[in-house]
Parts: C-alpha cells; sequence; structure tokens
C-alpha cells in the first residue's frame, strides 16, 4: 500500500502536532516514523518502493494513509520531490501547513540550536542559512506542486487556524482527505515539539548522544528514560537567544514580499496571511 495523502510541511509549523491529532481519527493510519522522508534524495529515496510500502503495512485498505515530512518543502536545497512522488503515488492529495514566516524563523533557529547545529546570533543565521527563508517562501514551494499536480489536491493550512480553532480546520482536513469529519475525537489540546519546548544537552553530553545515535542504540532506550536523561543532562535554549526584533522583521518581511503576493494568487482572497498580502 502506497499512501493517499501527505503532510508536507513547512518546518516548524505544526506537522508533528497535526499527525498526531489526524492519527487519532479511526479511519486515518499514519506512519511511524512520522517523518519517513522517502522522497529526499538525502534521505531514504535509495531504499526504494518496497521500503516505503512497508510503512503502511498496518493500514487496513479502507483506511486513509498519510505520512508527513517536512523535507518535502524545502526546495531547491531538497530538489524535484513532486516529480517523484507523481512518478509513485499520481493520486496523492496533500496538506500545507504553514506559519507566520517570523515565528517559524524564530522556531527553526531554536530547533537548530537544540540540536547544535546554528552557533552564531539569529540575525546572523538568517543572513547566512538561506534555508530559513526559502523555506518560508510558501508560494515557491507551493509552485514546484502545482507543476505537476491540481491545485484542488493541495489543502493549504494555518497552523493560526490549527491552534484556535482546531476542531473545525481538523474536520476541514479530514474532509479534504475522504474520511468522516463529524468523528468524535479524543483529546486534542495538547501541543507538541513546541519551539519554546526545546532544551540544549550540555557540551560534554554531545559526543555521547552522537554515538548512540550512530550506533543505532538510541532507538533502544526507553522513551521515558530518553526524557528523564535529556531533563538532567540538558539546559532550556533562552528564548532570548532567538528573539527578532523589529530590524531583523522587517528584513525578513521586505525578503518575501513578492513570495506573498504569489502566495495570495493561490490561496485566495480570504485566507489570513499576517496582515502582510
Amino acid at each position: 500500500m502506497l499512501p493517499t495523502f501527505m503532510l508536507i510541511g513547512a518546518m516548524k509549523s505544526g506537522t508533528t502536532s497535526l499527525a498526531r491529532y489526524l492519527s487519532s481519527h479511526p479511519d486515518v493510519f499514519m506512519t511511524k516514523p512520522k517523518e519517513p522522508g522517502f522522497f529526499n534524495p538525502a534521505r531514504n529515496w535509495t531504499k526504494g518502493q518496497e521500503w516505503y510500502e512497508a510503512l503502511f503495512g498496518g493500514a487496513r485498505p479502507d483506511q486513509a494513509r498519510g505520512e508527513a515530512s517536512t523535507s518535502y518543502t524545502m526546495s531547491p536545497h531538497v530538489p524535484a520531490v513532486p516529480e517523484r512522488i507523481a512518478g509513485m503515488v499520481p493520486d496523492a492529495r496533500f496538506v500545507y501547513l504553514i506559519r507566520n514566516p517570523v515565528d517559524r524563523i524564530r522556531s527553526m533557529y531554536m530547533h537548530l540550536v537544540d540540536r547544535g547545529e546554528e552557533l552564531v546570533p539569529i540575525s546572523d543565521a538568517v543572513e547566512q542559512r538561506p534555508t530559513y527563508l526559502d523555506i518560508s517562501r510558501y508560494g515557491y514551494q507551493l509552485d514546484q506542486y502545482l507543476k505537476v499536480f491540481s491545485r484542488d489536491r493541495i489543502l493549504v493550512v494555518s497552523s493560526n487556524d490549527l491552534r484556535h480553532n482546531r476542531l473545525d480546520t481538523l474536520g476541514s482536513i479530514f474532509g479534504f482527505i475522504g474520511v468522516d469529519p463529524n468523528v468524535a475525537l479524543p483529546d486534542v489540546s495538547e501541543e507538541y515539539h513546541r519551539g519554546d519546548d526545546k532544551r540544549r544537552i550540555l557540551p560534554a553530553m554531545e559526543g555521547t548522544r552522537t554515538v548512540l545515535r550512530r550506533t543505532g542504540l538510541m532507538r533502544r532506550i526507553p522513551k521515558d528514560l530518553k526524557w528523564k536523561a535529556r531533563s538532567a543532562l540538558s539546559t532550556a535554549v533562552p528564548t532570548d537567544r532567538a528573539g527578532i526584533d523589529e530590524e531583523l522583521a522587517d528584513s525578513i518581511w521586505r525578503s518575501l514580499a513578492d513570495d506573498l503576493g504569489r502566495l495570495r494568487e493561490i490561496v485566495g482572497p480570504d485566507f489570513y496571511l499576517w496582515g502582510k498580502a
């Protein structure tokens, strides 16, 4: 079996929470891991279709089947993803979750700090690492899919709506992927992988964590033990380190102005774009 739909990002817009909410529907199956990244050539593409199909082996034939890989909207850094998908899953539907770009960039920065991959101040990081802005070029990312898929196969969802109007937003998504939008759901109040909850592993433990990951031993450690160790051997990422001042925010909006105009053309006049388009 192959997926019937995909959550395609954007990174740090709430896809982890959305995947959890969708999996609570009895007629929706989500892969584990949540983010297989199969159509990303740097991840698992070389493992082949049989490997990918096995991820959906636990689904019932009548279920909507999905995965959630944020690298699918990281063009040009992860190229030609829509074309790969079209070659294997031409009837797929796509849910694209987008977030205020300034907030998304801040959250992405904290994520990379947490992983030890970002060491410079956020203003320097945005200038030096093109992915911060490119992932936030939502119009451009959507255009990559519109080259090979029709517009009616893509549902654009605001992370603001998912947070503040969750049940109605989930109902719209359920209807879009072809399951009952009115089904009673368990509690969907929790949010997952919030940027403000990020913690930075203490430097003395970085080498140990790297070894555990590379050897595969990390996967064998019970989840509750991982969280206890993380709390004891880490410190919270200071949120003020990721503060975006007015000058940087204005620079971000100026850089994205043309793309916001394109995004407005795609989503129509009623979609809220943070008062910027």
